[in-house]
């Protein structure tokens, strides 16, 4: 017999994909990477955040670094730009306490200064609080009082960040104008002591600022090179326990008077619009058309200045000897140098 072979099931045929089929399925898998990739920031973002809410910066730049790690300059997704804006708070308040650690108290504050003013609404803010507080209750206030940090005094006030402040306030306003009056920073120790009488009214330390004030007038108009007022002749008798001083402004212009002595004084007198500016040479005498003051001081030896406002004339400063129970009188007018 002869075998007759099976007939073989016919071979099925293999089905094949349409390329586009191929591009859908890549593209799915990019989509399931991108999402994971997504999820994975989102995480990591929410860590950050939560970590930069609660101050701690620490984990806080960890994650944000992390995050933005790669990312170009021009990412601008919602998500990179409010990493940036918070990596940069908590380098700006790292500025500070890096100082703080380094034992520069004057310079931490002005870096907490800064960062207050940049960052007013930041809730990195309290974490300033408490460095400020450290830094006060630990540091001497003379030595926390450096010009850079008495320059930028209205804006730790303003934002609130001396503690205590009815407490520490006023000495620390006093500090700062001792400190910028040694280093002959008249100018600003002068708004120093003017910010403190307008914050503090009848203050304790109110008599102390007033002679420091008129101390720091003075030297501000002899460092701008002041002339020379000679100190006026006696002119009556006031009785005693007093002596009495009387200027009349023979001058266009408001005068401020500064009496720096046993009864520091700071006064203004009114223009007189009917005089006029001498040219070459002063009258011979008081021409009498001006406003007059009359002031009543303890007697003593005082520095004056005399300069007038909204005018280019310096300002004039004289030692007076100032007697008990006597009456002075002085005549102040404008007088222009000639060109030669």
């Amino acid at each position: 017999m002869t075998a007759v072979p099976s007939p073989q099931p016919p071979t099925p045929k293999r089905r094949s994909f349409p390329w586009w089929a191929y591009i859908l399925l890549f593209l799915g898998g990019c989509t399931g990477f991108g999402m994971l990739l997504n999820a994975q920031e989102e995480q990591q973002y929410d860590k950050a955040l939560k970590a930069y809410q609660a101050g701690d910066c620490e984990t806080a730049l960890k994650e944000f670094n992390q995050l933005l790690k790669g990312k170009s300059a021009g990412n601008k997704s919602d998500r990179v730009t409010s990493a940036r804006a918070k990596k940069a708070e908590c380098d700006a308040l790292g500025l500070g306490e890096v100082q703080q650690k380094a034992g520069k108290p004057d310079q931490a504050i002005v870096r907490y200064t800064n960062f207050a003013a940049s960052y007013p609404s930041s809730p990195l803010r309290g974490k300033v609080q408490q460095s400020m507080t450290e830094l006060f209750q630990k540091g001497d206030l003379k030595k926390l009082a450096q010009p850079g940090v008495c320059n930028k005094l209205k804006v730790l006030i303003d934002q609130k960040l001396v503690p205590d402040p009815q407490k520490n306030g006023p000495p620390f306003y006093q500090a700062c104008g001792q400190q910028l009056e040694a280093k002959k920073q008249y100018t600003d120790a002068v708004k120093i002591y003017e910010m403190f009488l307008a914050q503090y009214p009848k203050h304790a330390l109110e008599p102390q600022i007033k002679a420091a004030l008129a101390r720091s007038l003075v030297a501000e108009a002899r460092a701008a090179g002041a002339g020379n007022i000679p100190a006026p002749g006696v002119s009556g008798y006031s009785g005693s326990g007093a002596t009495t001083v009387v200027i009349q402004n023979e001058t266009p212009n408001k005068l401020r008077i500064v009496f720096s002595g046993p009864q520091p004084r700071f006064e203004e007198l009114a223009p007189c619009p009917n005089c006029v500016k001498f040219k070459g040479r002063g009258p011979s005498g008081c021409p009498n058309k001006g406003p007059v003051g009359t002031y009543t001081l303890k007697p003593g030896n005082y520095d004056v200045v005399v300069k007038t406002e909204g005018g280019n004339a310096l300002p004039f400063t004289g030692k007076w000897a100032l007697g008990d129970g006597s009456e002075y009188n002085s005549c102040f007018f404008i007088v222009q140098r000639s060109s030669s």
